[in-house]
């Protein structure tokens, strides 16, 4: 499944807009807005759901900064 995404200042960003994380955490805007960066991929395993009426009540937390001294973030090494 490609997942496309228009954020190219994202660590996984491709050409064509296409998302190269091997996994992504997407969540209620409420989860996103209360927990910030303390929420990520690890914990969502364990995460109740949190349904949500629309597409604009969601958030990607996949994100991360672009930067090219980035490596691994411990879940998608970086591809050059």
């Amino acid at each position: 499944m490609a997942v496309m995404c228009t954020v190219n200042n994202c660590h996984y960003w491709a050409e064509r807009n296409r998302c190269r994380a091997s996994s992504i955490l997407i969540v209620s805007d409420s989860i996103a807005d209360d927990a910030l960066d303390t929420y990520d991929a690890m914990q969502a395993e364990n995460a109740a759901p949190t349904p949500v009426d629309t597409c604009m009540a969601t958030a990607c937390k996949t994100f991360v900064q672009g930067d090219e001294s980035i490596t691994d973030d411990h879940i998608t090494p970086r591809i050059y």
